[in-house]
């Protein structure tokens, strides 16, 4: 594979140049809001492994603005995971370590995830299962107290034997707890599933699961929003009935309330009808003032839009979801990836088909109502060839407020994982959208389930 090299690396006079020739690339194009531009793109992964294909990533940002990324590696762009990568950067994203293979309890690794806690030790979250995809073993964690140096040892995160796992996240909710998220298929890979999230109150040590979903009956893409005082959020996205679910914790994870729907109408998140691996896999995020939000994909046929929608009672009812991506095209717009800037500033990145190839697009908003005009963070695009460039992509934001940006690119001909960053930038509360259409509020009933 071919490596690309960010000519930020040479000094800071180049780096001054790439920088005034990233801002004319983004005035070119027309969609950037004033002050907002993405740094020209930079290669994270090396080339050092024995895999051609490397894909879903995710990225974390600890408070001394140090990167963390992993992602899972593949002999073949739309295969199962074989084993899950990782690298870190201490300038910024402009160079990144060499590549390393994570340790692991089972044969393989895929659906890698990161989070850090109150005391910046950084967490690696992945499925890993033995010698049959339908014979998975769960979800594994790593802890390093480092900052990715070193690793300690793989626990088993969740109580599931010989059944099909997907879709892991982790997060910490800064107040001493851990939770890993995760769709569960009993007997093999069949429409009898629901959701699962094991909760560690003893920094990832020793974990205890519990099923939190009422509906789900072909769940995926679990992801959790964590707050302090045990205040937990999960949402995910079922395949049979086409529905967008979320479910709420105010116990620690202990006890769940009953699923709550939020897409527009029954059954109206559907995969794309050309290309059944753009799916409505939602993103969550709750801001430091309470409110929640939930962005996913949503269309008709191939037509597929991201919608954002909003909670400000902690999701037991919801607004009107708004389209972010601001493009006429009837092409498709999914994986959405969701944070939350330090002055509250909401900010999504997601994969977008408008051009009839793949590149990542972002935008920014103050209340999630109104989103600003959508950033084209790629500066060169993935073939269209690759229908499935992985099923997410990574976003964080740091203490400064800077975007980082992670995702699944094919511009050398196979696939590999790429970074870049929007410096903060003032004026990117975003201007109105159209909203898609009024989700009727719902109310959560009031029992709890534990498990």
């Amino acid at each position: 594979m071919g490596r690309f090299e960010s000519s930020c690396l040479t000094g800071a006079a180049a780096c001054a140049t790439t920088l005034l020739v990233a801002a004319t690339w983004v005035a070119a194009v027309g969609a950037a809001p004033p002050g907002v531009f993405f740094e020209p793109n930079v290669r994270v992964t090396d080339g050092s492994t024995p895999f051609l294909f490397q894909v879903e990533p995710y990225v974390a940002v600890d408070p001394a603005n140090r990167l963390f990324v992993g992602w899972k590696e593949a002999d073949t762009a739309d295969g199962p995971g074989i084993r899950v990568g990782f690298a870190r950067s201490f300038d910024g994203g402009l160079s990144w370590s060499p590549n390393v293979l994570m340790d692991r309890l089972y044969r393989f690794q895929t659906d890698p995830w990161l989070a850090l806690d109150e005391l910046g030790r950084l967490y690696y979250a992945r499925l890993e299962f033995s010698e049959s995809l339908f014979q998975s073993q769960g979800v594994a964690v790593s802890r390093s107290d480092d900052a990715g140096a070193t690793w300690g040892p793989v626990a088993d995160a969740d109580d599931i034997r010989l059944a099909f796992v997907d879709k892991s996240s982790i997060m910490s909710d800064g107040d001493g707890r851990l939770y890993v998220g995760y769709a569960f298929v009993a007997g093999g890979r069949t429409v009898t599933g629901g959701i699962r999230v094991s909760r560690s109150t003893d920094s990832g040590v020793s974990w205890s699961s519990v099923a939190i979903s009422d509906a789900a009956t072909n769940a995926i893409g679990a992801v959790l929003a964590a707050g302090a005082g045990g205040i937990v959020h999960g949402a995910w996205w079922d395949a049979t009935s086409g529905d967008v679910f979320v479910d709420r914790s105010v116990d620690g994870g202990i006890t769940w309330g009953a699923d709550v729907r939020i897409n527009r109408m029954p059954g109206s998140a559907r995969a794309s009808s050309s290309n059944p691996h753009a799916q409505p896999l939602p993103t969550i995020v709750a801001t430091p003032r309470g409110a929640l939000f939930v962005g996913w994909a949503e269309g008709s046929g191939s037509d597929l839009d991201i919608v954002v929608a909003r909670s400000d009672d902690g999701g037991t009812t919801w607004g009107i979801p708004v389209r972010v991506n601001d493009d006429a095209s009837a092409r498709e717009q999914w994986q959405p990836a969701f944070t939350v800037g330090p002055d509250g500033t909401l900010h999504l990145a997601w994969l977008d088909n408008r051009t009839g190839a793949y590149n990542v697009f972002y935008a920014t908003s103050r209340d999630g109502r109104r989103w600003s005009a959508n950033v084209r963070v790629t500066d060169a695009e993935t073939p269209s060839a690759f229908q499935r460039p992985g099923d997410y992509l990574g976003l964080a934001t740091g203490g400064d407020g800077t975007a980082y940006v992670v995702w699944t690119d094919g511009r050398n001909g196979d696939l590999d994982i790429f970074f870049s960053r929007s410096p903060p930038s003032s004026g990117t509360s975003g201007t109105a959208t159209t909203s898609v259409a009024q989700v009727p509020p719902t109310r959560r009933s009031e029992r709890g389930r534990s498990g």
